[in-house]
């Protein structure tokens, strides 16, 4: 009995140490800085700005392909819509990177501690 609630204890506490809450606003910060997006806007440098000149280029190539040549315009318009939509979520997501990972890890987190409360309380009715 005693080992059952040592064990308990400890995964109790194991769930209270928290990691990721602590370096959320680090995680979300190095995310914005290495794609180049913030709450502010776009930035001169990273990955998602300096891709963004060639992803533009390939939808581009392919929108012409797909519109001119093969005179399929309604899958070159469906084409652009889905970029521009993409383009405007995965970058909103990269803005607000660190309120995201924190409601995420909040989420998680409360999930995490009610099993835990009502693993403990089936195994340990009484206490």
């Amino acid at each position: 009995l005693y080992v059952s609630n040592a064990t308990g204890y400890l995964v109790q506490e194991a769930y209270s140490l928290d990691f990721i809450s602590a370096t959320a606003d680090s995680i979300g910060k190095n995310m914005q800085t290495l794609a180049g997006v913030s709450a502010n806007g776009f930035s001169t440098e990273g990955f998602y700005v300096g891709f963004l000149l060639l992803l533009i280029l390939v939808l581009g190539v392919y929108v012409a392909y797909t519109g001119l040549i093969k005179r399929e315009t309604t899958k070159a318009i469906h084409a652009i819509m889905n970029f521009v939509l993409v383009f405007i979520l995965s970058a909103s997501f990269i803005a607000y990177a660190p309120d995201y990972i924190k409601k995420i890890n909040d989420f998680s987190s409360d999930i995490s501690n009610a099993s835990l409360s009502l693993g403990t309380k089936i195994v340990m009715p009484h206490s």
